[in-house]
Parts: structure tokens; C-alpha cells; sequence
């Protein structure tokens, strides 16, 4: 409602702070935040998303959510350099408040591991979005582990095919133009 639209307006025209005083006002009022309040924790430096995480009372603030927890965990990643340690702490401990991470989330993390050519890291979390929380992959997922798998030294391609070759049948996904030039991309 018109609580998010004004959290929103402070943020979108630079008012971070202010935005912030009026969810603590709110707060202590009884309201709660949504999902729209993304866009000020997007613009958020990774150091003030450090510190919003730091305590539970913060996260309540908030109200931590599955689309707030990807957020905060795509400024961690995204920072320079990546914060991925503090990123997979914030994911435990939104799952010890009940937050399931969701494929958006895990897609997130994939990635930064494929950018830091960490495939076993990428492969561990992979492995334990679809088994742990039976998260339901989709096409950006699929994308970020098959890039992860192209960009290892050597690359796995073996494996890239096996998944490209099961995306439909296990998933229900068509691979896409992306997902064939990134198995071309493993090749040269």
C-alpha cells in the first residue's frame, strides 16, 4: 500500500536514510514491510547490508522474506570483492528463521561461484537446492550451472551434456539459444 510506495519514493530519489527512519517509525507502529521494499535494499552498499544482517532484530524490521533474502544476498555477491562467505551465512540463517531460499536465490549464488570458477561450490549448492529444499529449477538456474560446469578447468562437458540432453525430460525446460552456445562456449 501507501507505505511501501513511500519507502519507495525515498529510496528511488536517493533518501536511503530516510527511507530507513521511516520503516523504524513504522515499525514500532505495527506495520510490516513487502516485497516492494527490495528496491530500497537494492540500493543498499554491501556494508549496510552487512550490517542490516547482523542481528535478528534487524531482519525482523525488515521482514525477512524469500524475495528480500535473494535481494540481500545479490548485493553481497555482486560486491567487489564478492561477500559470498557472508552471503551463505545470511541463507543459513534465514533457513534457521523458516525462510526456504528459492531458485532465484540459489540461481544468485551459482553464479557467483561460476564467476569465481569455484565449480565445486557451484555443484555442492546446485545439488542442494534440488535435493535439500526440492527447489524447482528453472531455465536461469540450469544456465548458471551448465556455465559453472563450461568454465571449469578443464571443462566438464561430459556432464554439461548429460544436463542439457535431461533439462526437458527432468525439468521440463527446452533449452534455449543460450544454453547451446554455452556448450559451444565449452568447446573453444
Amino acid at each position: 500500500g501507501s507505505y511501501n510506495v513511500v519507502i519507495n519514493a525515498l529510496a528511488d530519489t536517493g533518501r536511503v536514510d530516510a527511507a530507513w527512519a521511516y520503516i523504524d517509525r513504522q515499525f514500532h507502529r505495527g506495520f510490516r514491510t513487502t516485497k516492494s521494499t527490495s528496491s530500497l535494499i537494492r540500493k543498499l552498499t554491501p556494508d549496510e547490508v552487512e550490517d542490516l544482517i547482523s542481528t535478528t532484530e534487524s531482519l525482523n524490521r525488515i521482514q525477512l522474506n524469500v524475495n528480500i533474502l535473494s535481494t540481500l544476498v545479490r548485493v553481497l555477491c555482486l560486491a567487489s570483492p564478492p561477500r559470498t562467505e557472508k552471503a551463505i551465512a545470511l541463507i543459513c540463517k534465514a533457513e534457521s528463521l523458516g525462510i526456504k531460499p528459492d531458485c532465484r536465490t540459489y540461481s544468485i549464488l551459482i553464479q557467483r561461484f561460476s564467476s569465481d570458477h569455484n565449480i565445486e561450490l557451484a555443484k555442492k549448492y546446485f545439488r542442494r537446492a534440488l535435493f535439500e529444499h526440492e527447489v524447482q529449477p528453472d531455465l536461469i538456474m540450469l544456465t548458471a550451472i551448465l556455465n559453472a560446469l563450461v568454465e571449469a578447468q578443464p571443462p566438464e562437458m561430459k556432464e554439461a551434456h548429460a544436463m542439457v540432453d535431461s533439462m526437458y525430460e527432468l525439468y521440463g525446460i527446452h533449452p534455449d539459444i543460450m544454453v547451446y552456445n554455452l556448450l559451444i562456449k565449452g568447446y573453444t
